[in-house]
């Protein structure tokens, strides 16, 4: 009975660290995105599979390499071949071991944090220059938005830290599917009319139309009354049955 009762309050104590342990990720990489995180996340799954599925195609390219570099520096007189065959070789284990190399373990395990959506992706087997540069690039652009944000943002303004990448063309391709209200055209045509023929001649005739019309208290009684009265004719349409007639008033 009390190794029943040590194996269960170890399995409590210590089940926590095997859990969440294994998904545990250093500041230094976390990936910030600004409502664009799922596209981040496809980009970096797409890189984890090129690693991942062809590193056998590409370490055979690199020994293939490095062999046919070492014997053409082996012929060559005028060059020390040990001293050319050293650089090489740390070239290319550089290049491998940033580029190339993507084991599944914390230091090669990133996440993706979207500030807009507030969304998390984690993806492992990316290699660490690859994830490394990712990372230190969005942390120093999340520093300089909020420093931005912070000293020249208006109130009521829409941030972008808020809004994301995009929010103006994205609420622009929304513009066509808005719906509008219904409008007389006709009704619509006699006011356009009205306004080139008697509201602008009347505001050019009135030399107190054009503070009439500024200052007034009672707008639509004053176009209709003194500015656009009596300056000149205008074309009146009128809708029966959806034949249009017109007449001059």
């Amino acid at each position: 009975m009390k190794r029943f009762y040590f194996l269960f309050f170890s399995t409590l104590f210590f089940a926590p660290s095997f859990l969440f342990g294994a998904t545990e990720i250093a500041n230094s990489n976390l990936i910030y995105t600004w409502g664009y995180g799922d596209v981040m996340n496809e980009i970096m799954q797409a890189v984890k599979g090129i690693t991942t599925e062809t590193s056998y195609i590409v370490n055979a390219a690199l020994a293939i390499s490095l062999l046919l570099f070492s014997i053409k520096k082996a012929m060559d007189g005028q060059t020390n071949p040990v001293f050319e065959f050293g650089k090489m070789f740390i070239l290319f284990a550089v290049v491998w071991q940033m580029f190339l190399r993507a084991p599944n373990d914390n230091n090669h395990r990133f996440m993706i944090h979207d500030e807009v959506t507030s969304k998390d992706y984690v993806i492992s087997q990316i290699p660490i220059g690859i994830g490394k540069s990712f990372a230190l690039m969005t942390q120093f652009e999340k520093v300089i938005l909020e420093a931005m944000e912070k000293h020249f943002s208006t109130p009521q303004s829409t941030n972008f830290s808020n809004a994301g990448l995009g929010f103006s063309l994205q609420v622009m391709s929304t513009l066509p599917s808005v719906k509008l209200s219904a409008i007389d055209a006709t009704l619509q045509k006699n006011i356009d009319f009205y306004f080139r023929n008697c509201v602008s001649v009347g505001i050019l005739l009135n030399q107190q139309g054009r503070n009439l019309f500024q200052n007034s208290d009672n707008l639509i009684q004053e176009l209709f009354t003194n500015i656009g009265n009596g300056s000149q004719l205008t074309p009146l349409f009128e809708n029966n049955n959806n034949i249009e007639k017109q007449s001059v008033v």
